[in-house]
């Protein structure tokens, strides 16, 4: 193969996995780079008065967080701040946004480093503790859940690892998506609960707590919290994990699933089909 055929085919491959799409006044960017949960890693694109505002989404501070990363000491915060440090850009915790500003007048150097500053985070972060995760009895849970929702036909109308404020603190859920069945927006939310591994009570415990926190707040949202304890029925800590998320859905609101039942999990995912038909019959308002 000759050099310029080289070039054009590895330049059309670049183009033709780079996606634009108009989004709230500006433009949403996927580029051709996956993040850890095999989704492409997105930048917004906003014009100013002055230049254009580049910015992740929030996609670099709710990996902290998901990854319990977040803490000023932890590794995680500390390798985002000296690459956010060394390379000019701005990470605003209080926003979750990591974003840089461009003049018209500048060149894209910048950009460069924002662009190479975001797929270095996403590519290095989750790296950090993958030693000390337990990893028993195959894919993980929100692996698992994360494939089902993507052979959805209506996979593109559900937003991932977003951040949702309760009456106290505001929560990380795996999947949101807007509901249309009753006719007004409604919104519904997706937590996995892991409890295969270490300290089952304790991530029974933390969804519990969230499941109390974003409904106080608002009564139109719907939650479903989804365990497996990956059919290990001698497993007693993640039985009784699993007895304690059922005994309080119906007194707290939410709707739990065990997700290695075949039933629960065929019901699961038909509601979610369900919910999201009306999306693809021109609800062209939403912002997913």
């Amino acid at each position: 193969m000759k050099q310029q055929d080289l070039l054009k085919l590895i330049t059309s491959q670049f183009i033709s996995n780079l996606k634009v799409v108009s989004l709230n006044g500006g433009f949403k960017v996927e580029l051709p780079f996956k993040d850890p949960l095999g989704d492409p890693i997105e930048i917004l694109v906003t014009p100013t008065n002055d230049g254009l505002l580049f910015d992740d989404l929030g996609h670099t501070a709710s990996l902290l967080f998901h990854l319990r990363q977040h803490r000023e000491e932890s590794p995680g915060h500390l390798l985002t701040r000296n690459l956010t440090d060394a390379y000019a850009l701005t990470m605003d915790y209080d926003q979750g946004l990591l974003s840089v500003k461009l003049s018209f007048e500048e060149d894209t150097s910048q950009l460069l480093d924002f662009i190479k500053v975001l797929i270095s985070a996403q590519t290095v972060l989750p790296e950090i503790q993958r030693r000390k995760r337990e990893r028993r009895g195959g894919k993980r849970l929100d692996a698992r859940l994360r494939q089902e929702i993507q052979q959805l036909s209506l996979a593109e109308y559900v937003m991932r690892q977003e951040e949702v404020s309760g009456k106290y603190e505001v929560w990380t859920v795996d999947y949101k998506y807007v509901s249309r069945t009753l006719g007004e927006p409604e919104d519904v939310l997706i937590v996995a609960a892991d409890l295969h591994g270490r300290e089952p009570r304790l991530k029974a415990e933390h969804v519990i707590t969230l499941a109390n926190d974003v409904l106080e707040v608002d009564e139109t949202r719907h939650l479903r919290v989804v365990y497996d304890v990956n059919g290990n029925s001698t497993h007693e800590p993640a039985q009784r994990a699993a007895a304690m998320i059922q005994a309080y859905q119906d007194k707290i609101g939410y709707q739990a699933y065990d997700f290695g039942d075949s039933r629960q999990k065929q019901a699961l995912a038909s509601l979610t089909h369900q919910e999201l038909s009306p999306l693809a019959l021109g609800s062209s308002d939403l912002n997913v």
